[in-house]
């Protein structure tokens, strides 16, 4: 894929629902960085409370829902979520980071590696170069 390092989080959390009282279990969905085989990178506020997160890493083609995907390499369980310890969930950005530990390693292939970045002896170019 163009984007290896891409992976899709679906994240199961539960949330008081403020009309009957009771807790539900919602689903939401946010997006991370492959950083090694075990780690992705993400924002903090994918990561709530008491969630169960599942990584979707591969090729994927379709919506959310599963209607509609066309082929799915991989789906890992989270075995840690580590927010950065001052982030706040009050609507700020800042320490809105996080990392995902995985149970089993990925396995890279063309379709799933590890973010790249330049080595240290790499210029960067100047905007507009």
């Amino acid at each position: 894929g163009k984007w290896p390092w891409q992976v899709n989080l679906v994240i199961t959390f539960p949330v008081l629902n403020e009309t009957t009282m009771e807790m539900e279990l919602v689903e939401s969905a946010c997006g991370g960085t492959v950083i090694g085989d075990r780690y992705i990178l993400t924002a903090a506020h994918c990561i709530p409370p008491q969630s169960v997160i599942l990584v979707y890493s591969g090729i994927i083609r379709g919506n959310r829902d599963d209607t509609d995907i066309t082929e799915k390499k991989v789906i890992s369980r989270v075995l840690y979520a580590i927010r950065h310890p001052d982030y706040d969930d009050n609507g700020s950005t800042a320490n809105d980071i996080g990392i995902l530990e995985l149970e089993e390693p990925l396995l890279f292939d063309e379709s799933v590696s590890p973010l790249c970045l330049p080595n240290n002896d790499q210029s960067i170019p100047d905007d507009g170069q």
